[in-house]
């Protein structure tokens, strides 16, 4: 079936694919989907962008959420309704080696903020994000799961001297992972 006529298929629960030319466009019309896997994967055409995800507010379990570096600001990355969804595992990844003249002009962290979890988030984690951070960063969208969140997993931030301070308010946390990190010089106090 064309990916084109997928989005007759309403009563659709689960759906697999593999790879970003593998996804269907106009997936946000599946209003019935539980389960999209292997990821999401942003695009910058209509059909594929990430307000697809916005309709689909029956999805749970785990959800990964590729090429984040193609939402233009908060409040397109609020079209998700992420917030809204009983996600439980939620994986967020930017593209890994953009150029200076990409990440000059990137909104990262206003699109991160958008993108604010189910308050019962269990596992995040947050891939290649804002890779020209230095010093330190601000992680207010994660004050509304600090009691649930039980492992945080953050990868890619190279020049990023100190963890943002609010991972300290994170009561459930269990596991922190970090990796490539390389001018980490403190943890949160």
């Amino acid at each position: 079936m064309p990916s084109e006529g997928i989005g007759y298929l309403i009563n659709l629960r689960h759906i697999h694919f593999y790879g970003e030319e593998q996804m269907p466009a106009n997936i946000g019309r599946l209003t019935s989907l539980q389960t999209l896997q292997d990821s999401f994967y942003v695009g910058t055409r209509k059909g594929l962008k990430i307000e697809e995800l916005g309709s689909l507010s029956k999805l749970k379990g785990s959800l990964k959420i590729r090429y984040l570096e193609r939402v233009n600001d908060k409040l397109e990355a609020k079209q998700a309704k992420l917030h809204e969804k009983a996600v439980d595992e939620l994986e967020l990844w930017w593209e890994l080696g953009r150029s200076e003249v990409e990440l000059e002009g990137n909104h990262d962290e206003e699109v991160l903020e958008g993108l604010r979890p189910h308050p019962n988030l269990q596992r995040l984690v947050i891939d290649c994000y804002g890779e020209e951070v230095e010093e330190s960063l601000d992680f207010s969208f994660i004050h509304h799961i600090h009691a649930s969140l039980e492992k945080l997993s953050l990868d890619g931030w190279e020049k990023l001297t100190q963890l943002p301070h609010q991972i300290q308010h994170l009561i459930a946390l269990r596991e922190l992972e970090i990796r490539n990190f390389s001018k980490l010089d403190a943890l949160p106090e």
